[in-house]
C-alpha cells in the first residue's frame, strides 16, 4: 500500500545528500554482487575522497529466491529546492558543493557492475538505461509514444535512455 518511503529519505540522517543504486540477484550471486559494488567503489577512491563521499552496502532478502543489494552514497550537497520543500530549510542547508557529474558517473559505474552480473533493477525510470535494453520493435514503439506525448522532450529529458532533445521531424 505504501511502496515508497517518506520524503525524509531524500537526505541521510546526518543531512547529507543520499542516493541508492541497487540490483536484485538470486542468492547464488549475492556475494558476487557485493564484491562488484565494493570493487567499483574502491576503484573510485580518489573521487570518493575528493567529494567527501561516504558509501555503504546493504542487503535485503526479497522473497525466498533473491537478494536486493544496494550501494548507498551520501555526500555534502548544494541546497536543493525540492528537498527544502519536503523537509524544510534546515534539512537542506548544507553548504558544501559537490559535482553532480562525478556522482552521475559513479552511479553509472555501479549500475554497470550490477548489470554485468545480471541484476534486475526496480528504478528503471530514472537511472537505468531502459531504452537500450528493448528489442528494436519495442524501441520504435517507445520512441513513437515519447514523440507523440512529449514532442518537446519537456518531461524528464534524457530519462529512460531516450533522446533528451526534440526531433526535427
Amino acid at each position: 500500500a505504501e511502496p515508497f518511503p517518506p520524503p525524509r529519505m531524500l537526505r541521510a540522517t546526518d543531512g547529507r545528500r543520499w542516493v541508492p543504486v541497487h540490483g536484485i540477484v538470486p542468492h547464488s550471486r549475492a556475494a558476487t554482487a557485493l564484491d562488484a559494488l565494493d570493487a567499483t567503489m574502491r576503484l573510485a577512491a580518489e573521487e570518493v575522497a575528493s567529494l567527501d563521499l561516504r558509501w555503504s552496502i546493504a542487503c535485503t532478502a526479497v522473497g525466498p529466491g533473491a537478494v536486493l543489494v544496494e550501494a548507498n552514497l551520501t555526500w555534502p550537497g548544494d541546497r536543493n529546492p525540492v528537498v527544502e520543500q519536503y523537509l524544510g530549510e534546515s534539512a537542506a542547508a548544507t553548504t558544501d558543493v559537490t559535482s553532480t557529474a562525478v556522482i552521475g558517473r559513479l552511479r553509472g559505474r555501479l549500475v554497470d557492475a550490477l548489470d554485468t552480473i545480471g541484476a534486475t533493477h526496480l528504478q528503471l525510470g530514472r537511472l537505468y538505461p531502459y531504452r537500450s535494453r528493448l528489442d528494436p520493435v519495442a524501441g520504435v514503439v517507445l520512441d513513437g509514444l515519447k514523440q507523440l506525448l512529449d514532442p518537446r522532450c519537456a518531461l524528464n529529458p534524457g530519462v529512460l535512455g531516450l533522446d533528451p532533445q526534440p526531433r526535427g521531424d
